[in-house]
């Protein structure tokens, strides 16, 4: 099977899919080889430094864009076998030649969270040949693949909602497709050990959940949607459970939340989708728990006077001794109160 993945306004996010898609393939049993094809003022990988027997790591420099279905030809047909899995990143060019279109599988466009992100997926779309070339079979048009946020069901339905609407005012004579899973946004150390060859906890998540969707959508080629219920299959036969835990960290939620408070603020949240798939609480009340916070003198706040006692907001990370970091900011950590005698209390 050969799933290609397309980087509309950076390569960056094509990059991170294929080699995690690719890692998880390995990681259920596949053969896979990953095919990178980069034109000259493109980077190559980095050098890896955990390599795994069932991947096979192929890079291409090409000259342009025009050389992408011929490498594809030279390159195919020693890279597939019965069980193998192919993954190739190509260049975003790609997507407006039916020709290389019509020898992939599974054509995945990765589209960040921005605006503009999702507008220029709305145009790709609605640029797509209508058909392909002659002696070619049809082109559906690619599946999209959120990147970026928490990487979770309200970032595919954003991006869903977004793209839908913008393709529909451009006309677009194809439906924006898009895929079940998605590619949360990566700190440095996923992004790290990624490029390393390596995998995080999330990146194996988001890798597995990728995993199952392109296994769906290849069964079901011209599907003009993902189905939840038949992708909660795919991903139990994948994964053996039909649900991902949350990876999402302290950030990511963070960020999350602040868009959906600025969302309710200008009355545009919740929607119907946010509220469809939400738990139910009955016999419900509105409780107080407590929080972690600092308190303490201050000095050099940006708006309190040196000498003011205050209590901090809530404490989300701290190395106990020098720093501390709060919803609102960080402090530098002087004496501690209870330190100041010489004794330590617990």
């Amino acid at each position: 099977m050969i799933h290609a993945f397309f980087g509309l306004s950076a390569r960056a996010d094509a990059a991170h899919a294929a080699l995690i898609v690719a890692d998880a393939f390995t990681v259920i049993g596949k053969p896979v080889t990953l095919l990178r094809l980069t034109l000259p003022d493109e980077a190559q990988f980095p050098l890896r430094s955990v390599v795994s027997e069932l991947l096979t790591v192929v890079e291409r420099r090409i000259e342009d864009a025009n050389a992408i279905g011929p490498a594809l030809d030279g390159e195919l047909p020693g890279a597939t076998s019965t069980d193998a899995q192919v993954i190739l990143d190509l260049p975003p060019a790609g997507l407006r030649d039916a020709g290389v279109l019509a020898r992939i599988d599974v054509a995945v466009a990765t589209v960040g969270t921005s605006a503009f992100s999702e507008y220029e997926a709305a145009t790709m779309i609605a640029s797509l040949p209508a058909r392909a070339d002659a002696g070619l079979r049809p082109v559906a048009p690619p599946w999209l693949l959120a990147c970026g946020g928490g990487g979770n069901s309200a970032t595919v339905a954003a991006l869903g909602r977004n793209v839908g609407l913008q393709a529909a005012a451009l006309a677009a004579r194809q439906p924006s497709r898009i895929l079940p899973a998605a590619l949360p946004a990566l700190g440095r150390r996923d992004a790290q050990r990624v490029a390393d060859g390596d995998r995080t906890t999330r990146t194996l998540s988001a890798g597995l959940a990728i995993a199952a969707a392109l296994r769906m959508v290849a069964a079901m080629p011209e599907a003009s949607h993902a189905d939840p219920e038949t992708f909660a299959r795919f991903l139990l036969e994948t994964t053996g459970r039909n649900t991902l835990p949350d990876e999402r960290d302290a950030g990511e939620r963070l960020h999350e939340l602040a868009d959906e408070v600025a969302g309710i603020a200008e009355g545009t949240k919740p929607t119907d989708d946010d509220l469809a798939g939400a738990p139910r609480l009955e016999d419900w009340t509105v409780d107080k728990r407590s929080v972690r916070v600092v308190s303490g003198t201050v000095f050099a706040h940006p708006v309190l006077p040196d000498g003011s006692h205050i209590t901090t907001s809530d404490l989300y990370a701290s190395d106990g001794e020098t720093w501390a970091r709060t919803l609102s900011r960080y402090y530098l950590l002087g004496h501690r109160a209870d330190r100041r005698d010489g004794r330590s209390r617990h």
